[in-house]
């Protein structure tokens, strides 16, 4: 009987629908993608690895993926189940840049409330204030400003934040950041 076990178990790997431990760990980052929220709990029921990556290019964890596509409640539930929120994509990327690039206040907010560092650079050097300044998201830039972002870290050719937000026309993101940069 024992060396039927084996076999047995090698067989269900193979067989239609049952998944492997990578294919569920791109099921979790790609339902997180798409807010699938009963899906996300299921797969972590399971046991998948809550900071897996997917194996593709983009390499993104269930974070990544929820907070590049502004997936808040899932978002929320991979917090609260204890998700890295400052992994980095295979990328580069973050889930605070990836957020802070698109504008995605609340996001930004969950993020920096869960602990992801305000001034994380992604591969290519960029702060989640840099992307945000460059893109005028007011309210993103404030929330970053706040939770202590440092407007005085350029981007790897030497630009400023606020020279980016001067340069796209977003006078009063600009302005908060000059603000910001002042001693006080």
């Amino acid at each position: 009987m024992r060396g039927l076990v084996a076999p047995f178990l090698l067989a269900s790997l193979l067989l239609p629908g049952c998944s492997s431990r990578r294919d569920l760990e791109g099921e979790l980052v790609d339902a997180a993608r798409h807010g699938k929220v009963q899906q996300v709990n299921s797969l972590l029921a399971r046991g998948v690895d809550i900071n897996a990556r997917e194996e593709t290019e983009d390499g993104e964890t269930a974070v990544i993926a929820a907070a590049a596509e502004g997936k808040a409640i899932v978002l929320d539930l991979l917090i609260a189940r204890g998700a890295d929120v400052n992994a980095i994509s295979g990328q580069g990327a973050t889930a605070l840049t990836s957020s802070a690039s698109h504008g995605r206040a609340d996001i930004v907010r969950s993020l920096l409330t869960a602990g992801a560092k305000p001034d994380i650079k992604d591969w290519t050097g960029w702060t989640p204030l840099l992307l945000a300044a460059r893109s005028g998201h007011l309210y993103v830039v404030k929330l970053l400003v706040e939770a202590g972002a440092n407007p005085g870290v350029a981007d790897p050719q030497g630009k400023l934040p606020a020279v980016w937000a001067r340069e796209g026309g977003y006078g009063q993101v600009a302005a908060v950041l000059e603000d910001a940069a002042k001693p006080h």
